[in-house]
């Protein structure tokens, strides 16, 4: 059991500036504290954040992920998406590698992300700005009902491939309509690729910005979860897992790890995460 204190520090940007994603957000307007919210949970919450190279705010989604990060710890996971945007938000600068895939763009569509930075918590309810994730992430913690699955994920290289184990069981009935599915992804840090700024930060661009936890393949057979069970598993129902994937020779294994998720099928909502780096 972990105790959590998160000060909300990104968290309580008044709704007229809830819709300027792309916009730089002056700091006296982000930094509002909303308290201390103690939270006691086995529990792993998923953020995917929407983001993109030439986006000029979402360099303040990332700040306010690491402090969601230094609050939640192990409890929040977290994927960077980088669709195939048309808008062109996404396309590397000359020089900088590709962070961006067709899953993502696939999730991107599905999702109806209107622009960038934009953040689905859990795949539950509607896409929001990064104001409004320490709210929903708090929100799933206080929701203990929804709470019902245990998990647990690891990764070892073996040769040029990803060995991967997911095990898990339901820790009470699950009631909701929906067979159960697995989704396993590969995710990359401490990638250096050039990056638009707000004037906050610099401006201007950034060769050296650090992208971390960036999306770089669904190793699952279906991006939206491989069927393990079917629809509403009782308390003490199991199920395991294996994958194997080929890593591409240009991502660092050093610094590779698996997010495995436990997903409704139906409803595309995450019951429960888990997070495991690649070991040898």
């Amino acid at each position: 059991m972990k105790t959590i204190k998160y000060t909300g520090g990104l968290v309580g940007i008044v709704l007229a500036l809830a819709f300027v994603s792309c916009d730089d957000i002056k700091e006296k307007d982000r930094l509002i504290d909303q308290g201390i919210v103690e939270v006691k949970s086995e529990r792993c919450v998923l953020l995917e954040d929407y983001t993109g190279v030439r986006c000029v705010n979402c360099p303040n989604a990332a700040a306010e992920i690491k402090l969601l990060q230094a609050a939640y710890g192990s409890n929040l996971i977290v994927v960077g998406i980088y669709p195939q945007n048309p808008s062109g938000l996404t396309r590397p600068y000359d020089g900088s590698p590709d962070l961006r895939t067709e899953v993502a763009q696939t999730y991107a569509t599905e999702f109806q992300i209107p622009q960038y930075p934009m953040g689905m918590i859990n795949r539950k309810g509607d896409p929001s700005t990064f104001q409004a994730w320490g709210g929903k992430i708090q929100d799933v913690f206080d929701d203990t009902a929804s709470d019902c699955v245990n998990l647990s994920a690891t990764a070892r290289l073996s040769g040029t491939n990803m060995e991967v184990g997911i095990t898990g069981n339901f820790k009470k009935d699950y009631d909701v309509n929906g067979d159960i599915g697995i989704v396993a992804m590969v995710v990359e840090d401490d990638i250096k690729a050039e990056q638009l700024m707000p004037e906050t930060m610099g401006g201007g661009t950034n060769p050296d910005y650090i992208h971390n936890h960036v999306l770089r393949a669904v190793i699952s057979e279906d991006i939206w979860g491989d069927g393990i069970l079917d629809a509403f598993p009782t308390e003490g129902t199991s199920f395991d897992k294996q994958y194997t994937a080929v890593l591409d020779e240009s991502w660092q294994t050093q610094n590779l790890a698996l997010v495995a998720l436990v997903v409704n099928l139906s409803t595309r909502e995450v019951l429960q995460a888990a997070y495991a780096h690649l070991s040898k």
